[in-house]
């Protein structure tokens, strides 16, 4: 019996066979790495731009509840990360009601802010991270903008 068994499997293919399994492992690992890396240089180049924007940016849940603020938004709203996490954003965007699956390009704006009123742009784009559904809202400030325009305006009447 054993050398009917043993007819079935040559050492050659026996040998075939662990060099395939071998070559597949390794080449498993070496994509999991390159995606890893990836993965790692989208997130730091998202970091990135979160970090170094001019703009104040707002990263909320579903619920419209803050997720994350940078330093742009922390300076322009006179408020800390860690004091807004977790409450809704329409606490300093009243305007904003629940997102629709297609949110506007822009939305435009007055808020006060410390007694002083804004003129503002809003964006909100839909993204999906890590399985979960958010909304990235950047709040740029057009005051100066805003008031050349009724200044042109004006002075054309």
């Amino acid at each position: 019996m054993d050398t009917e068994v043993g007819s079935y499997i040559t050492p050659a293919f026996f040998s075939v066979v662990i060099a395939i399994f071998i070559m597949t492992m390794f080449l498993m690992i070496f994509l999991t790495i390159y995606m890893d890396e990836r993965t790692k240089h989208q997130h730091t180049l998202q970091q990135a731009i979160f970090h170094s924007s001019t703009e104040a940016i707002f990263i909320t849940n579903e619920e419209g509840n803050i997720l994350s603020i940078n330093e742009k938004g922390e300076e322009f709203f006179h408020i800390k990360k860690q004091e807004v996490s977790g409450k809704p954003i329409t606490n300093f965007l009243s305007f904003l009601t629940k997102f629709s699956s297609s949110p506007q390009d822009q939305m435009y704006s007055t808020v006060f802010v410390n007694d002083k009123q804004y003129r503002i742009c809003v964006n909100i784009t839909k993204a999906t991270f890590e399985f979960m559904e958010q909304y990235i809202i950047s709040v740029r400030d057009v005051t100066k903008e805003h008031l050349q325009k009724k200044t042109v305006r004006r002075s054309n009447e």
